[in-house]
């Protein structure tokens, strides 16, 4: 009986301090690699997944963590979520329309990510750049949906 018991206690006390040390090691706010300035054409935006460094309680693997664009104009390059903050569908470009376009109650936001039409409070949320040595590393932050503020989830 007290093994079954201390084998109960290790499923469960395990996961709760590997998800604990997979937080502490890796922050939210860390930025990610996530590619060569070189390989982003200018002005077309590129659909790229952010992947998260921290384990979660139950595996030793970093999940996915969310997707981006990315828009490289000139020098410099912008990151844009995926999500609709309206309520939270997957917008994607639309190349023939030059517009970042909302499937689930039609939001259209421009290339910068600045709302166009539809029922969207707000523009797409920017994500944190920086280039260096050629990389690009974002800091990814995910806002709630809904609102015409930006409050981090």
């Amino acid at each position: 009986m007290r093994g079954l018991s201390a084998g109960l206690a290790a499923l469960y006390t395990i996961p709760a301090l590997r998800y604990l040390a997979g937080r502490r090691g890796s922050s939210a706010d860390e930025a990610v690699d996530v590619g060569a300035f070189a390989d982003l054409p200018d002005g077309v935006p590129q659909r790229c997944t952010i992947r998260s460094k921290a384990a979660d309680g139950w595996t030793n693997d970093a999940g996915m963590r969310s997707a981006i664009f990315l828009v490289r104009r000139g020098a410099e390059v912008h990151a844009l979520d995926t999500t609709c903050p309206h309520t939270g569908c997957a917008v994607d470009w639309d190349a023939s329309q030059t517009k970042f376009r909302c499937p689930c109650h039609k939001s259209e936001f421009a290339v910068d990510g600045e709302r166009v039409s539809g029922p969207a409070p707000r523009g797409l949320d920017a994500q944190e750049v920086d280039v260096r040595g050629g990389r690009v590393r974002v800091r990814y932050r995910r806002y709630r949906a809904g609102r015409p503020d930006r409050v981090p989830v």
